[in-house]
């Protein structure tokens, strides 16, 4: 699948945009990464504080696949922050029929130094990629996952 409606057209603003699309989501596999380690660029640069994030879960397979809960975080490569933690009131199933499509918007303090929790200041300089970790519940489920960053520095 793909993302047809992108963030990025919704910010008015020129982000940048960078997607994970079609991220295979599994008991084994339960992190969405963006920009994939894999992907070219693999970072955000310049590294960003603010910004809008979307993912949309679907194509569910095993036995009553269902999203409990969804974790945001951005880091720099040492430090890392929690940005959102999406959870339902009740599981949600993902099927061919249904699916979860949840966004959101994102600011977060920086440093000029990496000075840590201690100060408040998480991120140095900004974030350079993002992570979606994902709880579910089902018997052998898949689901698969379009997660999307649009931010600025």
């Amino acid at each position: 699948m793909a993302i047809v409606n992108s963030i990025a057209t919704y910010s008015g603003e020129a982000y940048q945009l960078l997607q994970s699309t079609a991220q295979a989501v599994s008991a084994a596999a339960l992190t969405v990464r963006v920009p994939l380690a894999s992907a070219s660029p693999s970072t955000f640069s310049p590294a960003v504080t603010r910004g809008l994030w979307r993912m949309k879960l679907y194509n569910g397979g095993g036995t009553t696949p269902a999203l409990v809960s969804m974790t945001l975080t951005a880091t720099d490569g040492t430090n890392t922050v929690t940005i959102d933690n999406f959870v339902p009131v009740s599981a949600i199933t993902i099927s061919s029929t249904a699916y979860v499509d949840v966004c959101g918007d994102f600011i977060f303090d920086t440093a000029a130094s990496s000075t840590g929790g201690t100060y408040g200041t998480l991120i140095f300089g900004g974030a350079t990629y993002f992570t979606f970790t994902f709880t579910a519940s089902g018997t052998s489920y898949t689901f698969s996952c379009d997660a999307e960053i649009a931010a600025a520095p």
